[in-house]
């Protein structure tokens, strides 16, 4: 029953419990039942969908580094995202009788990019850029000036570098920038998931 209040709407709800119980309630009395059990409304949250035979690739990864006992204390987690300089509010007011409120909307808003990487030792500088990320702006602005640094100062003692399957990141700019510059290569291993591809680098 708990679970039938929490998934139901009260229209639905009401004729639920009439139905299978033969319990006759009004839509305020079953709204009031299910705010007492706990249950409140709110929308949903986005989430990634996974593959079936990629989630068990996953929990067969995840298992493998509890086994070997991999924390995960030397790696750099990098990734980016864009942002779109643009809102249009769902909600607005108008006194009844007046028209609707209009907000001309844009064919192509603008929008930045942010690059960064995370760490158990911190956190790299957050890039902003906009335009179209190719893999010379990737090496020369992001690799070279940006995340080499960061690995000099916090991981003197050796890392390990992920990123995605992003066709910047596998470019032959980007692997051969990667070789020459990261000279003590040590092993890499690939693990291939829903939508990404993620390249562990050992470095010492």
């Amino acid at each position: 029953m708990f679970l039938i209040f929490g998934c139901r709407f009260p229209v639905g709800l009401r004729l639920l419990l009439l139905v299978e119980c033969g319990i006759q309630l009004s839509i305020s009395a079953v709204k009031a039942a299910r705010k007492r059990l706990g249950w409140k409304k709110t929308g949903p949250k986005y989430c990634q969908v996974i593959q079936e035979a990629n989630r068990i690739a996953q929990l067969a990864f995840c298992e493998r580094c509890v086994e070997i006992g991999n924390t995960f204390d030397d790696v750099i987690f990098t990734d980016e995202f864009s942002v779109w300089i643009e809102r249009h509010g769902r909600l607005c007011f108008r006194k009844e009788g007046m028209p609707a409120k209009l907000k001309p909307k844009v064919k192509h808003p603008y929008k930045v990019h942010v690059w960064a990487g995370i760490s158990k030792r911190g956190a790299t500088s957050i890039l902003i850029f906009t335009g179209i990320m190719r893999a010379e702006f990737y090496v020369d602005s992001i690799l070279r000036d940006t995340l080499l640094p960061f690995f000099r100062q916090t991981f003197p003692d050796g890392y390990r570098f992920q990123q995605d399957n992003d066709p910047k990141h596998k470019s032959k700019k980007s692997n051969k920038w990667i070789g020459l510059n990261f000279s003590r290569l040590m092993s890499f291993r690939n693990f291939f998931f829903h939508a990404s591809f993620i390249l562990l680098i050992s470095i010492t």
